[in-house]
């Protein structure tokens, strides 16, 4: 029950944009315009290895629902610090917070 950004594995031949595209689709019901890679955080658990990669996008049609989630939030990077995230995720906020964005 931790927050975490839309996301999920990479299915066979697809890019990490084609799949950022697809699982929005599902899990949120909105359709998307991927811009620019923006932070990558990589963990290691005693089983798995994960690597994200947080994406600017935008959204292109649609209204996010939280079809397969308890809740959604919009949030700034600034007010996150009270969510409770998963470690990796935490991870890209630090990254987030450190660039200049314009």
């Amino acid at each position: 029950l931790k927050w975490e950004f839309v996301g999920g594995k990479l299915e066979a031949g697809e890019t990490g944009e084609a799949a950022l595209v697809r699982e929005c689709r599902e899990e949120l019901k909105i359709e998307v315009s991927v811009k620019r890679p923006l932070a990558v955080s990589i963990e290691e658990y005693p089983d798995i290895k994960i690597r994200l990669i947080l994406y600017e996008c935008i959204i292109i049609d649609g209204k996010p629902i939280f079809a397969e989630h308890a809740d959604i939030k919009w949030v700034m990077p600034e007010e996150i610090s009270g969510f409770d995230l998963c470690p990796a995720d935490r991870k890209l906020i630090y990254q987030l917070r450190e660039k200049d964005l314009r």
